[in-house]
């Protein structure tokens, strides 16, 4: 069963703590960058993350029965026993693809009382994971409602959903933090995308006017490595570019991709006259590709008097200390029909400028 209720929020004053909050936020990654503009927005988080945090998992009651979803018959330890009956008397564990809906026990809304975030993985093409809010009210907890006139929820295209919101681990890059500004607790959701982090500060339990968002923009320094394989898996091949190949390669990155484009170029290498329609669109580029990686870019690279199409393809922006961003470049000759190479290119980033509406 479950319970909704309606807030009596004032708008203007969540929007104005939300203001006050968010440059709060934008300070303290400004203030990461003077140490390090490469992991300054995952520092900021990390040292903003709210304590007090008690994890509580469910499961199946019968593993032949994927919807037997329980609670575990022991309490944990760190759960009070008023926590234990409240979630016990008025939420109803999840069934997702592997198992059922965890729990994370937090002060959301400053009362004292620690509410809920649900977490249940529900899988699919975009291997889902869908987190909803329930906050502590009276002997139980209840799913948050803003009214008839708007929703409590932040959860894009989806406005009828229970969900707060989603990631989606094929076909975007998204995660979050629980943090706290001033006191006050939000969820920090990230959305990244090849050049720029979209964060979300969402107030699970409150009004969606207490909702704000900001964007961290980044610039890439490329390099080509050496040492490519080309091929199938099976069937694949080492091969050592030249270093003149290999420049010229870098070249290129740099002037078209070092940031986000704004805009695409309408024609990658220019088609010769009386081209075809079907001709034409082999010089403009690569076209779309598959939903789980983020085409960047098609642009010209000139090798050996010969245009080819180039088109770096990134996973959304993936980042790591290790390997920076993960992307590849695709190159075909744009007057050849022939699918072409596809090289490994490395990229190291750097943060340029915060933005936050208003």
């Amino acid at each position: 069963m479950v319970l909704t209720m309606t807030l009596a929020v004032g708008p203007l004053q969540a929007a104005d703590h939300a203001a006050a909050d968010v440059a709060v936020l934008v300070n303290a990654i400004q203030t990461q960058m003077l140490k390090d503009k490469e992991f300054a927005l995952e520092s900021a988080l990390s040292a903003l993350a709210a304590p007090g945090a008690v994890k509580v998992d469910t499961k199946r009651k019968d593993e032949s029965d994927p919807e037997s979803c329980a609670w575990p018959v022991r309490k944990p330890a760190e759960v009070t026993d008023d926590e234990w009956q409240a979630l016990r008397r008025s939420i109803m564990p999840q069934p997702g693809e592997f198992g059922c809906s965890s729990y994370v026990l937090i002060d959301m809304d400053e009362d004292g009382r620690r509410d809920a975030l649900q977490r249940t993985y529900i899988g699919g093409t975009g291997l889902f994971t869908y987190y909803s809010a329930y906050k502590r009210v009276g002997q139980g907890f209840v799913m948050p409602s803003a009214g008839a006139g708007a929703k409590a929820k932040v959860k894009p295209n989806e406005e009828d959903s229970q969900e707060l919101f989603s990631t989606n681990d094929r076909g975007a890059n998204q995660w979050y933090q629980m943090v706290r500004l001033q006191g006050r607790f939000y969820i920090a959701y990230v959305d990244g995308s090849f050049g720029q982090d979209q964060i979300t500060l969402l107030r699970p339990t409150a009004h969606p006017s207490g909702v704000a968002t900001l964007s961290v923009h980044y610039r890439y320094q490329f390099s080509v490595p050496r040492r490519q394989t080309f091929g199938p898996e099976g069937q694949q091949r080492r091969v050592d570019l030249s270093p003149a190949l290999q420049s010229t390669l870098e070249r290129a990155l740099a002037r078209y991709v070092t940031e986000r484009p704004t805009q695409a170029l309408p024609q990658a290498c220019p088609a010769p006259a009386g081209a075809s329609e079907e001709e034409r669109a082999r010089y403009a580029g690569f076209g779309p590709g598959h939903y789980s990686i983020e085409t960047v870019a098609d642009f010209p690279f000139w090798w050996q008097g010969h245009c080819h199409v180039a088109q770096l393809i990134s996973w959304f922006g993936r980042y790591d200390r290790k390997d920076g961003l993960l992307n590849r470049l695709r190159v075909r000759r744009a007057d050849k029909d022939e699918e072409g190479l596809e090289y490994e290119v490395r990229a190291r980033r750097q943060i340029t400028k915060v933005n936050a509406p208003g």
